[in-house]
């Protein structure tokens, strides 16, 4: 924004001096990890908390013992928020701050993994190591397990 700001020398006369101005303002961002379990909200503690901004700036925070987190005095514009829990599904979302604003995100719902979530990284896993894809451990898969781990 240009802007012209006078300036008086002392003896009456003014100048006048423009250049350009920028305004910035803060905002504050919170919130609170729950997991719904059978009707029970439990919170999550020890979760990390991750922003990044436009330009690639990230900011890290953890949950406290009743799942609540905060950033202070961040720039006005756009997030990507991820939380991570190693028990539980990584959540990404975009979040969008203003300037002044306090944005408030009580109550995230996670995910916990289900049975078949963890049967197919199993089944993915083993995949990487069925040389002959006949679904069982052979010699073969032995032999390029021992190369891998050998560095050969």
């Amino acid at each position: 924004m240009a802007v012209q700001i006078s300036v008086s020398d002392g003896k009456g006369t003014a100048t006048l001096v423009p250049f350009d101005l920028t305004v910035k303002g803060t905002a504050v961002f919170s919130g609170k990890l729950t997991l719904n379990i059978a009707g029970y909200d439990l919170k999550i503690a020890g979760a990390e908390v991750i922003l990044e901004d436009s330009n690639h700036n990230v900011y890290k925070n953890s949950t406290t013992s009743d799942g609540s987190f905060a950033f202070q005095e961040l720039s006005s514009g756009n997030y990507i928020m991820k939380l991570l829990h190693p028990d539980l599904k990584p959540l990404n979302q975009e979040v969008t701050l203003g300037i002044g604003e306090n944005l408030d995100l009580t109550d995230i719902p996670m995910d916990i993994y289900t049975a078949d979530d963890i049967e197919n990284a199993v089944k993915a896993e083993r995949q990487k190591w069925d040389v002959d894809d006949d679904g069982k451990k052979g010699l073969p898969d032995a032999i390029r397990i021992l190369q891998e781990n050998s560095g050969m």
